[in-house]
């Protein structure tokens, strides 16, 4: 799905695209883009996943990585000084899969000490 994603974006015509923005208006909102382009003759109509099953499924997933990239833990760090200090940080860090061009989230400290991801 990923791989359609960027294709899409690759093929649009870019110059096309921003003169229909131009078109739009200067300040633009989403819910102007997107009625904009639900009309099949425009450029910008590319852009956009128009099957509604596909688009959903595609939304929950971006909502799945907005919750793992919104979790934060404490992380006890040693300060130049020596002593501890507690930040914050993000309990899961986004990593490549090594097997595959997929994308995977694994806890900060999995993360952090894992030889093949650091």
């Amino acid at each position: 799905m990923a791989d359609a994603k960027l294709r899409k974006y690759l093929d649009m015509n870019v110059r096309a695209v921003k003169k229909e923005l131009e078109r739009i208006g200067s300040e633009l909102t989403p819910e102007q883009v997107v009625t904009f382009a639900k009309k099949n003759d425009t450029d910008l109509h590319d852009c956009f996943t128009w099957d509604n099953h596909e688009a959903s499924r595609a939304w929950r997933l971006e909502e799945a990585r907005e919750v793992l990239r919104s979790m934060i833990r404490e992380v006890v760090i040693k300060a130049p000084n020596g002593s501890p200090r507690a930040i914050k940080a993000r309990a899961y860090e986004e990593i490549s899969l090594t097997d595959s061009r997929a994308r995977a989230y694994v806890p900060f400290l999995v993360a952090r000490t894992s030889p093949e991801l650091i």
